[in-house]
């Protein structure tokens, strides 16, 4: 097995020089430069390239736990050159006296500090009825597209809370009709989620999807990105990064956030960090 070159920054560079010049997916005009993890997720695209990016993108996250706390840090760094001072404590916080030319200076500052540069008052409307309960949240029909589709059982569950299925992608034909069947989608044309290029992709709401599981199954032996099928989760996060929709919902085994000592969890916690998203984790 070919030994990975240590992970750092000017490794992640390396790396998003390489996709640019590669330029393996399109570019959306207008959209400005594609962001680094966008970059990164266009080359793991490519098999030999997919355990240099995953190992990038646990430096990445593992850099910014370790630094999260870095202004306790400089605090406590910068308490070093001022002797005597707690900065732990307000009540220790005790300056040098003010010296005598300094007092009015002082003065007139809390003086400004008390002193309100103006009052606002907002002006009185009539009170109206609410269009909705506050509850209902988005008042308009609410769409999404469906990854990995199947035979559409996840698309039936949504539109049975009453969004619509706007999108399906399914590379096996007879499953997709079958899909089409259980949601309101008029037609879809078969295709694989390696097939569409993110840009391409029209925006919806939410995106939706189960991407093979048999790389983190036990089933599946649990090789996790080392096997090929592994790239569909990749593949649904690089489309989540660039649609950027509303929301997400993926479904996978729960073995996912233990693989490979929870590598596999905290990679696509990154991603979905990277790209804007919390995540919520819910077992069943």
């Amino acid at each position: 097995m070919r030994s990975l070159v240590p992970a750092s920054s000017a490794r992640v560079k390396q790396l998003v020089d390489m996709a640019k010049d590669r330029s393996l997916f399109k570019h959306r005009p207008g959209s400005g430069e594609k962001s680094q993890l966008v970059w990164l997720l266009e080359l793991a695209s490519l098999d030999e390239m997919r355990a240099p990016v995953v190992q990038c993108l646990m430096w990445l996250r593992e850099q910014r736990l370790k630094h999260a706390n870095r202004a306790v840090a400089s605090i406590s760094h910068c308490a070093g050159f001022v002797p005597g001072v707690d900065w732990r404590s307000v009540e220790n916080r005790k300056g040098a006296p003010v010296a005598e030319h300094e007092r009015q200076w002082l003065k007139d500052i809390e003086t400004a500090q008390r002193t309100k540069p103006y009052e606002f008052e907002p002006a009185v409307t009539d009170p109206v009825k609410p269009d909705r309960h506050p509850w209902d949240g988005f008042a308009g029909e609410m769409n999404f597209t469906e990854v990995s589709a199947g035979i559409g059982l996840f698309a039936a569950a949504f539109e049975a809370a009453g969004m619509k299925c706007a999108v399906l992608i399914e590379p096996v034909e007879r499953s997709l009709k079958l899909a089409v069947r259980n949601c309101s989608l008029p037609q879809a044309t078969a295709q694989g989620l390696a097939d569409v290029d993110p840009v391409d992709a029209p925006w919806t709401h939410g995106l939706v999807g189960g991407p093979e599981c048999q790389p983190f199954s036990s089933a599946g032996l649990q090789k996790a990105w080392g096997d090929p099928r592994s790239y569909t989760m990749l593949r649904t996060l690089h489309l989540l990064a660039v649609m950027k929709p509303w929301w997400a919902w993926l479904e996978n085994v729960s073995a996912i956030e233990t693989v490979h000592e929870g590598e596999v969890w905290e990679v696509i916690q990154e991603i979905a960090f990277l790209a804007g998203y919390a995540v919520r984790l819910v077992q069943m």
